[in-house]
């Protein structure tokens, strides 16, 4: 029994090593991109969150338009009509990229936590004053973020806050 748990953590630690060097040559590629700079250029994102977010969208020229990029990541909302109810607004679809939606969710909060003065932040607040519940402000957010991100990989500008 110990001898299988000894044998489990070595296996955990060889993961994790591999997986540091694949990080490590996921930055090296990385840095050669024109995007990093781009994403980085972003209140409150580092160099290993410009990594995943340039893996997760990737080639910003596959989206015909933001909308198609807020669809891939799944922040879309989702319509459900019935009735004289128009059903917008409602819920997301969660049918795209969880790994990317995940990701802005966590960089939308660091961003209000650490950043309240960043527009995006003073944006998710302006909604949860609006009566807006915190987790729905977020993904307000997250959508202004990622139109954000399109117009910025798109015009290969950096981030400002004067816009």
């Amino acid at each position: 029994m110990v001898d299988e748990l000894v044998s489990l953590v070595e296996r955990i630690n060889n993961t994790s090593l591999a997986l540091e060097k694949l990080l490590n040559q996921m930055e090296q590629l990385c840095l050669q991109l024109p995007e990093f700079e781009v994403i980085k250029s972003i209140p409150s994102v580092g160099e290993r969150l410009s990594i995943r977010l340039i893996a997760e969208i990737g080639d910003i020229t596959k989206y015909n338009s933001s909308k198609a990029l807020i669809a891939y990541a799944g922040l879309d909302p989702m319509i459900m009509q019935s009735g004289k109810q128009s059903g917008e607004h409602m819920h997301i679809t969660k049918k795209g990229n969880t790994f990317l939606r995940s990701s802005l969710y966590l960089l939308i909060t660091c961003l209000c936590r650490y950043n309240p003065t960043s527009k995006i932040a003073l944006y998710v607040s302006k909604k949860k004053n609006d009566g807006l519940h915190p987790k729905a402000a977020k993904i307000a957010g997250c959508n202004k973020l990622l139109r954000t991100i399109y117009s910025m990989l798109s015009n290969g500008t950096l981030y400002s806050e004067s816009i």
